[in-house]
């Protein structure tokens, strides 16, 4: 099992994180332990936001590579290192007016995942003869911006639904099309451990009828407010 770094108290505990897992080479089972071992430990967490909150040096960098998500929530990029990443996804009771996530997608990296608040449902998708017909496209990122490049339609079926509850620990592969959205009516809140990106592009199919949402990107002071309620719901 990888032995997280520890840091002293007035330093950031996941700050090292991605290096740790970029020098071990970790992959999903890896990805998945290290999770578990955050899970277990939530002082880590807690340090690391309350440190966070009070910089407003780091609060504008974080600030900087974080928006607010198509699929409905807000991601906030803790730290990057070595292909690897720390993020924060937060969905609010209220989503916002595009709503919870209607475009199943892949990814072009494995990921783990804890639920740290609420729950979540996830829903499993594969193309089929019949089904609702979606926009096709490959997305990848250029100059830090979505690109999408559509490739035609197809027809999706959904062939799972798993409820994933605060505590929760799962992950990914690249290639697995899916859908993730809040339960309840509270807020929902899941630390995500990045693995390195693929260098082909992913999969993301749009309902026909739904026009596409833009990123938004994150003032230090919306950050600011999104890390003190997730603290307060923590």
């Amino acid at each position: 099992m990888t032995q997280l770094p520890r840091s002293a108290l007035a330093r950031d505990p996941l700050a090292t994180l991605p290096g740790h897992l970029h020098r071990s080479g970790a992959g999903l089972p890896e990805l998945r332990r290290t999770a578990a071992e955050l899970r277990g430990d939530t002082e880590i967490l807690r340090t690391s936001l309350r440190l966070l909150t009070d910089d407003i040096d780091a609060l504008t960098a974080v600030a900087n590579r974080s928006y607010t998500h198509p699929n409905g929530f807000t991601k906030i990029v803790l730290h990057l290192g070595g292909g690897y990443g720390v993020r924060l996804h937060v969905w609010y009771a209220e989503p916002p007016d595009y709503g919870a996530d209607t475009n199943p997608h892949g990814h072009r990296w494995e990921f783990a995942s804890w639920i740290v608040v609420g729950e979540l449902r996830e829903e499993i998708f594969v193309e089929a003869d019949t089904g609702t017909r979606h926009n096709r496209f490959d997305y990848s990122r250029r100059n830090g911006r979505a690109d999408l490049h559509r490739t035609g339609t197809a027809a999706l079926q959904r062939v799972g639904e798993i409820a994933r509850p605060a505590g929760t620990v799962y992950g990914r592969a690249r290639d697995k099309v899916h859908t993730v959205s809040p339960t309840g009516r509270g807020l929902v809140v899941s630390l995500v451990l990045q693995g390195p990106t693929a260098f082909e592009p992913t999969l993301v199919y749009q309902p026909q009828e739904r026009p596409a949402h833009e990123e938004t990107r994150l003032t230090p002071d919306r950050l600011q407010v999104v890390l003190h309620d997730v603290q307060a719901a923590f």
